[in-house]
């Protein structure tokens, strides 16, 4: 966890913005957990920044949502909702390979590989 106090020698005047890192313990989330918000359209990050760029938040919003028990609750639930789906696939994905093993058949990848070439059949 990391601790604004640490982060910013001017405290108690806590920074105007925050990096996902910081923005999660101050949401009672964990900082993996920032993304999905954003993604979901429940947090903003600062400006317009791109794909792969740091992104900040606004220490004052981040202040008056935490104050919001509902919001709280959508955030939660999305959070809920994202480890459920990421699970389902994992689960998914698992079985489909235990099918193929138990029913004797190969499974042959579309990304690469001799059997991925054009022409080429499985079991041929």
């Amino acid at each position: 966890m990391v601790n604004v106090a640490q982060a910013n020698p001017l405290w108690p005047f806590p920074p105007a913005r925050l990096t996902s890192e910081q923005a999660g313990p101050c949401l009672g989330f964990r900082p993996h957990d920032i993304p999905v918000l954003v993604r979901r359209g429940l947090l903003r990050p600062l400006g317009h920044p791109r794909n792969a760029a740091v992104k900040y938040f606004a220490f004052v919003v981040l202040e008056r949502l935490r104050a919001d028990v509902n919001w709280l609750a959508r955030a939660t639930d999305a959070v809920y909702e994202e480890w459920q789906r990421k699970n389902a696939r994992k689960k998914a994905k698992r079985d489909r390979t235990l099918r193929a093993k138990n029913s004797g058949l190969e499974t042959y990848s579309t990304t690469g590989g001799e059997n991925a070439r054009l022409g080429d059949e499985p079991g041929a």
